[in-house]
């Protein structure tokens, strides 16, 4: 459901600390704020926006950071996933047609992935203050490389 409010700003944090792995997915961040006026932002005119319905426009930072199975080895685990981490900026429209019970969310997402994301450091800066294990193979991460999504038209159905 979208938020009442014409404009807001939600956080999202999750960690793997809370079921003590560090399985594939280590942590994410998402930062996100919603404005009736990034509708005038030029890169708005890209996003697919339906007629009708109630819209609101939002931006959002997004850090995700991913892992192999065993973070204390400091050799590349091949056939496992590799260190990873990205940081990508989003630009998105909801656009809600709660009458009919369906929402279409159009996004455009740009960013990098690698070492430029900052994964390394901060997921072992963060081990450091939970007293965890450190993590080893950073080195190994995925190089630089520029990450762009399109997401031009998510559906999104509510049975209840």
């Amino acid at each position: 459901r979208m938020f009442p409010a014409e404009k807001y700003f939600r956080i999202n944090y999750d960690n793997d600390y809370f079921t003590a792995t560090d399985y594939y997915y280590t942590q994410g961040i998402n930062l996100e704020v919603v404005n009736p006026a990034y509708d005038k932002f030029f890169l708005s005119k890209l996003l697919y926006v339906e007629k009708g319905g109630n819209r609101q426009y939002g931006i959002a930072l997004e850090h995700n950071g991913y892992t192999p199975i065993t973070i204390s080895s400091s050799e590349i685990q091949y056939g496992d996933r590799p260190f990873a981490a990205a940081v990508m900026l989003r630009l998105f429209v909801m656009n809600d047609h709660s009458e009919h019970r369906y929402r279409i969310t159009s996004a455009l997402t740009m960013g990098v992935i690698g070492p430029a994301a900052g994964g390394g450091d901060m997921q072992k800066e963060i081990h450091k203050w939970i007293h965890a294990t450190i993590p080893q193979g950073w080195q190994h991460q995925i190089s630089n490389d520029v990450v762009l999504i399109t997401n031009f038209s998510e559906l999104t159905f509510c049975l209840l």
